[in-house]
């Protein structure tokens, strides 16, 4: 087992770098990051004719570039909140609005609950269900 080991390009040394693992989780979450275990995805509002719905997600760290989004799919993985009512669907649409180096991640999907203007949630709803963010080299 060996710790504390620093390569360097050329002959000379420069001092260790010592990060606290928070430091290096915020280091790791710019090029990836993963909502999942039933909890709660984001908040926005219900687009058009009610079936299109725009959910902004912060994310924990801001991105190193814009991220690739991809979820997974299932029977009723996914449950939708607006106007009083919740509904089941198995997988998202897209994304759109995904802005380069930004906290702040849209997704659509369509379900038909809610109306046109009514605030909604998207939650998780199944132990599987994750979308993920990838801004990888």
């Amino acid at each position: 087992q060996i710790t504390g080991v620093q390569l360097e390009v050329g002959t000379v040394a420069t001092p260790f770098e010592h990060h606290s693992y928070g430091e290096e989780l915020a280091l790791c979450q710019r090029y990836y990051q993963q909502i999942q275990n039933q909890n709660l995805v984001g908040t926005g509002a219900v687009y058009g004719s009610g079936l299109d719905t725009y959910i902004g997600i912060s994310l924990k760290q801001t991105m190193r570039a814009n991220p690739t989004v991809s979820w997974t799919t299932g029977t009723d993985y996914w449950k939708r909140y607006s106007a009083g009512s919740s509904g089941n669907f198995s997988s998202l649409d897209g994304t759109q609005g995904l802005v380069n180096g930004t906290d702040l991640v849209l997704v659509y999907y369509v379900s038909n609950v809610g109306s046109a203007g009514s605030a909604a949630w998207l939650q998780t709803n199944n132990a599987n269900a994750v979308l993920s963010f990838s801004a990888e080299l």
